[in-house]
């Protein structure tokens, strides 16, 4: 079995754990075996965090954020960051230094190789994906979640925007969320008719 963490910079990790179990699954065994990592963030902790690494390596066009997400010992197979939107708040006002740590929050994924799932929220129907884009830039792909309304009825729906080095149907097509299987994809059924 592979090896998940979940960075959170919202909710708790007894919240993300009651909403794991509400899918049917078994966090807490999970944790136990060491195939799970919850671990939840202080955005203003990271910040202070980000800001004295930058001065102390001024000029270095990379800083080294190991330390700050994980230990030595722990190499997850797939990785969870919830989300770009929370860490973007904590870094009002300091576009440089969230640019910084965005694209070394890549880099470590990178160096990582897992499968990595960052979580960001935008409007219904986005213009722009993320407020720097840098993100979007960076991503090996992107994939949308909707929640669509069309008069009185709401639709989920899943496209993906961006795969690098796959092909993919470009629209926009039913999805679920359902109990004990997670997403369910229909991918010949487009959302409202194409919308």
């Amino acid at each position: 079995m592979e090896i998940a963490a979940y960075m959170s910079f919202e909710e708790s990790e007894s919240r993300l754990k009651k909403h794991m179990k509400d899918f049917g699954w078994d966090p807490d065994k999970l944790i136990k075996d060491s195939k799970l990592l919850i671990k939840r963030y202080d955005l203003f902790t990271t910040r202070r965090n980000m800001e004295a690494l930058i001065k102390k390596t001024k000029g270095s066009l990379m800083i080294d954020i190991t330390p700050i997400l994980f230990t030595e010992k722990f190499k997850p197979d797939w990785v969870i960051v919830d989300s770009l939107s929370g860490i973007a708040s904590g870094f009002y006002g300091m576009d440089e230094s969230y640019r910084v740590y965005i694209e070394s929050l890549f880099k470590l994924l990178e160096q990582l190789n897992a499968t990595s799932f960052l979580i960001t929220e935008s409007t219904e129907i986005p213009t722009k994906i993320t407020e720097s884009g840098v993100e979007e830039f960076l991503a090996d792909g992107v994939i949308l979640l909707y929640n669509l309304k069309s008069g009185q009825v709401r639709e989920n729906a899943i496209e993906i925007l961006k795969l690098r080095g796959a092909s993919f149907q470009k629209k926009t097509v039913a999805m679920k969320i359902e109990e004990g299987k997670g997403i369910v994809v229909y991918p010949e059924q487009e959302a409202f008719g194409g919308a």
